[in-house]
């Protein structure tokens, strides 16, 4: 595969990091990428300038001077100064503008046998995912969960007609009110005649 610059691997203590970098790194990211290079090594290069400043891949340069690391491989870059800084701009954002997919994100990682605090995921990303602290998956299958739970039948509860009933006055309103021996205010919406007491969540709770 060939790159657009001159492909090298050099001695770390030649390059740069650039002053100018707008992009800051956590210690949560620089760790994510020092467990990157550490079990996957370096499977694409860090771009720098004519004069070794690193513009793109400061993170992975200090993920490799954390690690102990003395050569890394560059992609020398011949665009300007200005389109490097551009570039460098563009490269954060586009990443930074992707979404996961978190249904499949999380399907893809409990196939994966590896520890995922390699791949970047600590612990409360791991328990967002739905993981144990053994990287194992706590998701389970909806239907399983009914297994052994008592035959339920939904019945209808809707009413077999609703009737508009219009009021000309309030004094109207007060008097059908009476005669039905309900409470009706002018933010009354809807009445069940005979009156039926309102549901309560407590009602819809099983228990053994």
């Amino acid at each position: 595969m060939a790159y657009i610059g001159g492909l090298m691997k050099i001695e770390i203590s030649k390059l740069h990091a650039d002053p100018a970098n707008v992009r800051k790194h956590s210690d949560k990211n620089i760790k994510a990428i020092e467990a990157s290079l550490a079990r996957f090594g370096q499977q694409k290069p860090i771009v720098v300038d004519k004069n070794n400043v690193v513009r793109a891949g400061n993170g992975t340069l200090q993920a490799a001077i954390n690690l102990g690391w003395d050569k890394i491989w560059i992609s020398k870059s011949k665009l300007s100064p200005s389109e490097l800084t551009a570039y460098a701009i563009a490269d954060n954002r586009t990443a930074e503008l992707a979404e996961w997919d978190m249904e499949a994100l999380g399907l893809q990682l409990a196939e994966l046998e590896v520890d995922l605090s390699d791949i970047g995921f600590d612990e409360i990303d791991m328990t967002a995912l739905g993981f144990d602290d053994e990287n194992k998956s706590t998701k389970t299958d909806p239907e399983s969960e009914w297994e052994g739970m008592p035959e339920f039948n939904q019945q209808d509860a809707g009413p077999i007609k609703k009737l508009v009933i219009n009021f000309k006055t309030e004094e109207d309103l007060n008097d059908f009110a009476n005669l039905v021996k309900q409470s009706i205010t002018m933010k009354t919406k809807s009445i069940w005649h005979p009156e039926e007491p309102k549901d309560s969540a407590i009602d819809k709770v099983y228990e053994t």
